[in-house]
C-alpha cells in the first residue's frame, strides 16, 4: 500500500471503526478483578524496582559485567519462566524461551553500553518495541537472533518520544531535530550539534545497515509518515492552536 493511501485509511477507515465502535467491555476478554489488578501492580512494581537497581548497576569496566550479566540473567529466567500476568511461558517451549532471553540480554547489555544516561522508563519503552519484534518472529516461526536493525527501530522510540515531550526544549530545536531525522532519513548528508542527535542518527544507521536504502525503499517510506505523525502530534504542544476533537483523534490515529 502507498504512504498516501496508507494515511487516507488511516483517516477514513480506521477512524470510521473507531468511531463505530462499541464503549463496552469486549466479551472475548475476560475481565480482571479490582484485586487481580493491585495484586499485578503490586509484582510490577516490586519487580520494576529489583531489575532498575541491577541496571543501575552495570558496570563500566568490561571484565565486571560477567557477574553483572549473571545476576540480570537470573531475573530474567525467573520473569519469563514464573510470571502470571501474560503467562508467556505457558505458549512458548524452554527452548524458544532461552532464545528470547538471550536476545533480551543482548538488548540490555547493548542499551547500557550505547546510552547509559537513558533511565528505566526509557529502557523499558525501547524493550518493549523488541519484544513485540520478538513475538512476531515466533508467531511466523522465524529463527531466533538478536537483531541490530530492530535494535535502532526500538530505540528510536525513547530517543525522539522523550526530547519532544520535553518542555525545557523549545518548538524550533524540536523542529530542527526533527529536520535532521528527515535528512538522514533521505540519505542526505547531516551535521549533528548535539550527542543525543548524533546517537539518534546511529540508530536510523543500524537500520539502513541491515536494510539498504536502494533495496529496501518502503522502510524508509514508512519511517517518513512516522516522524510525519510525530511532526502532526506537536500541534497538541502549542497553545495557540485550538484543535477539534476530531483533529486531535485524527493525529491520534495517524500516530498511533
Amino acid at each position: 500500500m502507498e504512504t498516501n493511501s496508507l494515511k487516507e485509511y488511516c483517516l477514513t477507515v480506521i477512524k470510521s471503526d473507531w468511531l463505530a465502535a462499541s464503549t463496552s467491555f469486549p466479551e472475548f476478554i475476560a475481565e480482571i478483578s479490582p484485586l487481580k489488578k493491585d495484586e499485578n501492580m503490586l509484582y510490577i512494581q516490586e519487580n520494576s524496582f529489583i531489575f532498575n537497581k541491577q541496571l543501575k548497576r552495570f558496570p563500566r569496566l568490561y571484565l565486571l559485567r560477567k557477574r553483572w550479566k549473571k545476576k540480570m540473567f537470573k531475573l530474567f529466567e525467573n520473569i519469563l519462566t514464573h510470571e502470571t500476568i501474560i503467562g508467556i511461558h505457558n505458549y512458548m517451549d524452554k527452548q524458544d524461551l532461552d532464545a528470547l532471553q538471550s536476545e533480551l540480554m543482548q538488548f540490555l547489555c547493548q542499551t547500557r553500553s550505547f546510552a547509559p544516561e537513558l533511565n528505566f522508563d526509557g529502557i523499558g519503552q525501547a524493550i518493549r518495541n523488541y519484544i513485540v519484534y520478538a513475538m512476531f518472529k515466533q508467531l511466523n516461526c522465524q529463527k531466533a537472533g538478536f537483531n541490530q536493525a530492530c535494535f535502532g527501530y526500538s530505540m528510536l522510540y525513547p530517543f525522539t518520544d522523550n526530547y519532544i515531550d520535553n518542555p525545557d526544549i523549545t518548538n524550533q530545536q524540536k523542529a530542527e531535530y526533527n529536520r535532521v531525522i528527515r535528512d538522514k532519513i533521505q540519505g542526505k548528508t547531516i551535521c549533528s550539534k548535539s550527542i543525543h542527535t548524533q546517537k539518534t542518527c546511529d540508530l536510523l544507521r543500524a537500520i539502513e545497515d541491515k536494510y539498504p536504502r536502494s533495496s529496501h525503499k518502503d522502510i524508509y517510506d514508512l519511517l517518513l509518515m512516522m516522524l510525519e505523525a510525530q511532526e502532526d502530534s506537536m500541534q497538541q504542544q502549542c497553545m495557540e492552536n485550538t484543535l477539534t476533537q476530531s483533529e486531535r483523534l485524527d493525529i491520534s490515529i495517524y500516530k498511533g
